[in-house]
């Protein structure tokens, strides 16, 4: 991406580095000759492969095709055209790259129609600016900084407040909460394995009346004679598994449950707020706790590996924070911007209409 300079009245001026000649202090006639050669006979292809009959493409286009006549929307009184729609909706999203904008054009009518006519509106309503090759794609790149730079403020002069800032952290973790993903927040995570004695197999608490599968004198043996062979520490899991296994043998309420990347910052559905708080009171990788009872019977927990969160405080994330907040408000901002100048050049579409013609058209939406 080459930067101009802007020039007094909206011009503007490439300066010698857009040839690989900024910083050379003594560069000879003839190697500026050559330079203007070849610069010359670039403009001269793109403006030959801009002109009608040419077999070169403009961006968008596609070879063979003819284009409907169907009017899209309007725009300062002049149509939109389905057969532009592509190419001004592709040139928009550049445009979008130049301002810096996270938010893509997604690839569907509505959206792309929209970006059409905010190029259109960004652009003065100079539909020829996508039909002029190399001039062209000056003209798109200066659209976008004359506009970044007379309307949308710089990022960091934006502001943020500490309670965006919250709003932001906790955005972030309900995001990962929903989908598992995000860039800026991870919760740290460990793995763990239980080995789980009940009264019944379904660990369900003994009713009144009701003659338990294994009585309590029963559990609190086996219970014991695990924590014997376990010890405090069991250094390989695979270990810790068969030797839980073992005692499976004979004991129909006796069962092992693995659990991975439990996150501990996190409130889990999948496990046992008891069981969770043993899983935090062991320290270290290997670990094995004391048993813990509860109504259907007891479990002791090994503790296994865990993986480093990242930005679980707002301290920790507050760099990303603040520019994910940042990079909203400058989208808002555009986004307002776009509206008041769609607004100027009395932008319409009719989408209702749109629909029944391009069915009627058999043109794909």
């Amino acid at each position: 991406m080459h930067n101009p300079r802007l020039l007094p009245g909206g011009s503007i001026c490439w300066t010698a580095n857009r040839y690989g000649l900024e910083g050379s202090e003594n560069v000879s006639g003839l190697r500026l000759r050559r330079v203007f050669r070849v610069w010359m006979i670039g403009v001269i292809m793109s403006i030959w492969g801009c002109r009608p009959g040419s077999d070169l493409l403009l961006p968008g286009s596609v070879a063979g095709t003819t284009c409907s006549s169907l009017a899209l929307a309007e725009i300062e009184g002049t149509a939109l055209d389905a057969c532009d729609l592509d190419r001004y909706a592709g040139w928009h999203l550049e445009i979008q790259k130049e301002l810096g904008s996270f938010v893509q054009i997604e690839n569907r009518f509505e959206q792309k129609l929209q970006a059409a006519l905010n190029l259109l509106a960004l652009s003065g309503c100079q539909k020829k600016i996508v039909d002029e090759g190399w001039l062209g794609e000056q003209k798109k790149r200066l659209i976008a900084r004359l506009y970044l730079d007379r309307v949308l403020p710089r990022l960091e002069d934006l502001d943020v407040s500490e309670e965006e800032l919250h709003q932001a952290h906790r955005d972030e973790v309900e995001k990962y909460k929903t989908t598992g993903e995000s860039d800026i927040y991870r919760p740290t995570s460990v793995d763990a394995a239980v080995i789980m004695i009940g009264y019944f197999p379904d660990f369900h608490a003994p009713q009144d009346n009701e003659t338990p599968v294994v009585r309590a004198e029963k559990v609190k043996q086996l219970m014991g004679e695990i924590q014997s062979v376990l010890g405090d520490r069991v250094a390989d899991l695979d270990t810790f598994l068969a030797l839980a296994r073992g005692f499976m043998r004979g004991n129909p309420t006796v069962q092992v449950k693995e659990y991975s990347n439990l996150a501990l910052s996190l409130d889990e559905e999948s496990i046992e707020p008891e069981l969770k708080k043993t899983i935090l009171a062991l320290k270290e990788n290997a670990m094995i706790s004391r048993p813990v009872w509860f109504s259907g019977g007891g479990y002791i927990v090994r503790r296994g590996v865990e993986r480093p969160g990242k930005g679980e405080s707002i301290r920790e994330a507050e760099p990303e924070l603040r520019r994910m907040v940042r990079l909203r408000k400058m989208e808002e901002i555009y986004q307002r911007q776009i509206l008041r100048l769609k607004h100027k050049h009395q932008a319409r579409s009719w989408p209702d209409i749109i629909e029944r013609q391009m069915s009627a058209e058999g043109l794909s939406r």
